[in-house]
C-alpha cells in the first residue's frame, strides 16, 4: 500500500507545482490544455528551484525544501486571480475537459508500481530494479542535493583522485554539470518535502515521470495530428502502456523519460508557434512553454539538445518550401531562439559541461545491447522483458501492414492538407533516419549502439506514436473506436513480461544495504575500500557512505574511478566471508555484508577460482552453481599456520554426497537431499602462503542449451573464521 499511496502522492505534488505556472504560461488559445503540461511544468519547476539554491550555501533540500511549497502556491493564487480578470472558467470546469486523460495518467502509474507493490501491502517502501544500477547512482546524486551544501567537500564529495572527471574535480560540481542533474534534484527535494530517505522514493518516481508522457501524448496527438479524442487517449495509453517506457520504469532510467517530456512539448508548442508566427505577439506568448521545456531537457539529458527540435525542423520545412514565408519562419526562429538562450542562460553550467560530456560520450561506450526492433516493436509490442522483438510468424506482417497504414494515408492527403502531411513526416522521418544509422553502427561488435537506439526511440516516442498513428484519423464508423482499443490491448499484454520480471525483485535495496549507512555515523572509520564484486551493492554502498572517503578497485561509474585502496577498512559483498581473530578488527556483518579492518591480525583471504558459474540473485537471496569442483584460494599471508573453522550454506541440484577438502585432504563431509542445508567444519590448519579450498559433488543435471551448464551444487554462502595463528 505505500508504493501505491506514494505514487499518488507524488503525482499530486508535482501537478500542484506545475499547475500555477502552466495555467499562466500557456497560451490564450490553448489555455484549457494547461492541465495535461502541468506534471512536466511541475518537473521543471522542482528542478529549477533545487538547481537555483546550489547558488546558496544552503545544506540541502532538507533546509529548505517545505519551504519551498509557498512558490508553487503563489503561482497557482496568481493564475487563478489572473484568469478571473480576463473572465475565464476556474476550478473543475478547467479539468473536466481533460479528465479522461489525467484519470488515464493516475491509473498508468499506479499500474507501473503494481509489481512492486505486490507482497508489500504492509512492508517498506524501496527501490527496486530489473537490471539496470542507474537507480544507485541517482540516489547518490540525491543525497548530494538534499544533505550537503554546494561548498561541502568533505568526506567523498572532494575526493578529486577518485571523484573528479576531466575538469570537474569534485562530486558536487559532477552532478550539477554533467550527470543528470533533474532526476537526482526531483528525488531529493520529493524526499525532503514527504520525509522519505533517498532510497525509498528512487524507484517510484520513476512511475510518476512516467505519469508525464501521458498526457503529453495525448496532447500531441490530439492537437497536432488532430486525432479524434478517443483516439489520442489509446495514444496515450499506448505510450504509458508500452514496453519502451515501462523499461525505462523498471530499469530506472529517469533521465530518458524526462527528455521524451520536454522533446512532446518542444514539438507542440514550436508547431503552434509556426502557425501563430505571424502574429508577433501571439508569436512570443510561446516563450514560456518553450523555455520551460528546454530547461527540462537541458537538465535531465544536456547531449540529446543536439537532435531534440529534430521532428520540429521537419515542419518547419515545410513553410519553406509550401509557403515560402521566410518572414514567420524568423519571427518563429527569433521567439524559440530566445527561449534556448534564456534556459540556456539559466543552467550555463550545464551548456558549458555540454562539451566534457559529448566527449565522454566519445571515447566510453555507455549501455548494453538492446535489440533491435522494427516498427511494431516501437509501439511496445515485445516477446520479453529483455524487449526481444515478436519472433512469430506475424510480427513481419504487422511490421508491414503498419508501414502500409501509415504510409497510405499521408500519400492520399499530401495535396489536400499539406501542413498535416508534412507534420507527421516531420515527426516520423528524422527518427526512422537517426534509428537506422545507429542500428547499422550498432552491428558492429563491441559496440553500444544499439542502445543508442533505444535511447533515441524512447525520447521521440510521444511524437513518433503520434505521428505512426496519424492513420487511425482516416478509420471509419465503428473502426475509429476498435483498432485503438485492440492495439492498447495489444500493448498491454506485450508489456506484461515486464510487469512480471519486476514483480521478481530482481535488484532490490533491503535491510542490510541500508544498514551500511550507519558506518557513517562511526567517527573512528575516516576511509573504506568497496571491494563488492557486483555493481548494484557497490553503487548502493557508494550512495549510503558520502561522508566517508572510499576507494575502488575496479571501474564503477561516472565519477567513481579506481585507484589505490588506501582505506583502513575493507567493504565486501562477497559469498565467501571471512572473520578476524579480534572482534575490534570487525565492524559489521549481517547476511550480505561484512567491514573487516584491511591490516587485521589473522585476517585470511578467500577467492573463487574454478568450476564455479556467474553470481545469480533473485532480491535478498543470492547463490553461484558449481559443476561438482569448485575450487577456492585461501590466502594467509600472516606468516604462520592459522586455525580456523568454517560453516557453508549449500543446496545440491539433486541428492549427492558432499565434500570439502583442504588441497589433498579431506575436512568434511555430508549428504545433500536437494534442499539448502548448513554444514560446519569445526577445526582445520590453514597453511601460509596460497592453497586451494575444493567443494565436491556429484554432476546432476547438463543444462539446455545456449548455456550448457553442468550443475552440481549451490553454494549460498561459506563463512572462514580465523580462530588462532600457531606459534
Amino acid at each position: 500500500m505505500y508504493f501505491y499511496l506514494t505514487t499518488a502522492g507524488m503525482v499530486l505534488l508535482a501537478f500542484f507545482w506545475g499547475a500555477g505556472v502552466a495555467w499562466l504560461i500557456t497560451p490564450r488559445q490553448w489555455r484549457g490544455c494547461w492541465p495535461l503540461l502541468a506534471l512536466p511544468i511541475g518537473f521543471a519547476l522542482e528542478s529549477a528551484v533545487v538547481w537555483a539554491a546550489g547558488w546558496l550555501p544552503l545544506t540541502g533540500t532538507d533546509v529548505y525544501g517545505r519551504w519551498s511549497l509557498v512558490l508553487p502556491l503563489l503561482f497557482l493564487i496568481a493564475a487563478r486571480w489572473c484568469a478571473r480578470r480576463r473572465g475565464e472558467k476556474t476550478g473543475w470546469n478547467q479539468l473536466r475537459p481533460v479528465a479522461g486523460a489525467l484519470a488515464l495518467t493516475l491509473f498508468v502509474t499506479l499500474l507501473a508500481v503494481q509489481p512492486w507493490a505486490r507482497g508489500h501491502w504492509f512492508g517498506a517502501l524501496t527501490t527496486i530494479s530489473n537490471g539496470s544500477c542507474d537507480a544507485a547512482d541517482y540516489a547518490a546524486g540525491a543525497r548530494v542535493f538534499k544533505e550537503f551544501s554546494p561548498q561541502d567537500r568533505g568526506g567523498f564529495l572532494g575526493q578529486s583522485e577518485v571523484a573528479g572527471i576531466l575538469t570537474v574535480d569534485n562530486f558536487h560540481d559532477h552532478w550539477r554539470q554533467l550527470n543528470h542533474f533533474t532526476p537526482a534534484a526531483l528525488v531529493a527535494l520529493n524526499a525532503s518535502i514527504l520525509g522519505r530517505a533517498v532510497h525509498e522514493l528512487t524507484g517510484v518516481i520513476c512511475a510518476v515521470l512516467l505519469a508525464a508522457l501521458v498526457p503529453v501524448t495525448v496532447l500531441v496527438a490530439r492537437t497536432v495530428v488532430r486525432l479524434r479524442p478517443p483516439a489520442a487517449l489509446a495514444v496515450g495509453a499506448i505510450m504509458g502502456l508500452g514496453a519502451i517506457q515501462n523499461y525505462a520504469v523498471y530499469q530506472e532510467a529517469m533521465g530518458q523519460m524526462l527528455a521524451a517530456a520536454a522533446v512532446g512539448i518542444l514539438a507542440w508548442g514550436g508547431f503552434q508557434l509556426l502557425r501563430v508566427a505571424g502574429n508577433w505577439r501571439r508569436a512570443w506568448s510561446w516563450f514560456g512553454v518553450l523555455a520551460l521545456a528546454w530547461w527540462l531537457l537541458l537538465g535531465s539529458y544536456a547531449f540529446f539538445i543536439v537532435v531534440a527540435l529534430a521532428p520540429l525542423a521537419g515542419v518547419a520545412g515545410w513553410w519553406i518550401i509550401q509557403r515560402g514565408s521566410g518572414r514567420r519562419l524568423a519571427h518563429a526562429l527569433a521567439v524559440l531562439g530566445a527561449a534556448v538562450l534564456c534556459a540556456s542562460f539559466f543552467g550555463w553550467e550545464r551548456m558549458a559541461g555540454f562539451a566534457l560530456r559529448w566527449s565522454l560520450h566519445d571515447s566510453v561506450e555507455y549501455g548494453w545491447p538492446i535489440p533491435r526492433l522494427l516498427p511494431d516493436g516501437w509501439l511496445g509490442l515485445v516477446a520479453s522483458a529483455e524487449l526481444q522483438p515478436v519472433a512469430a510468424w506475424w510480427g513481419w506482417p504487422v511490421t508491414g501492414a503498419l508501414v502500409v497504414a501509415f504510409v497510405w494515408p499521408v500519400w492520399k492527403l499530401a495535396r489536400r492538407d499539406s501542413l498535416w502531411m508534412w507534420t507527421v513526416a516531420g515527426f516520423v522521418g528524422p527518427f526512422v533516419v537517426g534509428y537506422a544509422i545507429l542500428s547499422v553502427k550498432g552491428s558492429v561488435p563491441g559496440s553500444n549502439a544499439s542502445y543508442d537506439a533505444y535511447k533515441l526511440l524512447a525520447c521521440f516516442q510521444p511524437v513518433l506514436l503520434a505521428g505512426m498513428l496519424s492513420w487511425w484519423r482516416r478509420l471509419p464508423g465503428r473502426w475509429a473506436i476498435g483498432v485503438p482499443l485492440a492495439s492498447v490491448a495489444a500493448i498491454w499484454l506485450a508489456g506484461s513480461a515486464l510487469r512480471a520480471r519486476a514483480a521478481t525483485r530482481p535488484l532490490v535495496v533491503h535491510a542490510e544495504l541500508i544498514a551500511l549507512g550507519k558506518l557513517e555515523e562511526r567517527p573512528a572509520v575516516h576511509a573504506i575500500n568497496i571491494l563488492c564484486g557486483e555493481m548494484w551493492p557497490r553503487l548502493w554502498a557508494n550512495a549510503f557512505l558520502l561522508r566517508k572517503e572510499q576507494h575502488f578497485a575496479v571501474p564503477t561509474y561516472e565519477g567513481r574511478r579506481p585507484g589505490r585502496l588506501s582505506g583502513e577498512w575493507n567493504l565486501q559483498d562477497s559469498l565467501l566471508r571471512v572473520w578476524p581473530l579480534a572482534a575490534d578488527d570487525l565492524l559489521l556483518a549481517n547476511r550480505d555484508f561484512t567491514v573487516v579492518r584491511a591490516g587485521a591480525p589473522g585476517l585470511l583471504r578467500a577467492n573463487f577460482v574454478d568450476g564455479w558459474y556467474g553470481e545469480e540473485r533473485i532480491g535478498v537471496s543470492r547463490w553461484r552453481w558449481s559443476d561438482g569442483h569448485g575450487k577456492i584460494q585461501v590466502i594467509n599471508s600472516t606468516g604462520a599456520p592459522v586455525h580456523a573453522k568454517m560453516r557453508l550454506r549449500v543446496r545440491a541440484f539433486r541428492a549427492t554426497q558432499f565434500t570439502v577438502r583442504l588441497e589433498s585432504q579431506a575436512i568434511g563431509a555430508q549428504w545433500l537431499d536437494g534442499t539448502v542445508q548448513d554444514m560446519a567444519v569445526d577445526d582445520f590448519l590453514v597453511p601460509t602462503g596460497s592453497t586451494l579450498l575444493v567443494l565436491a559433488g556429484e554432476v546432476a543435471t547438463t543444462e539446455a542449451v545456449p548455456s550448457a551448464r553442468q550443475l552440481s551444487f549451490a553454494l549460498f554462502e561459506l563463512e572462514l573464521h580465523a580462530l588462532a595463528v600457531e606459534k
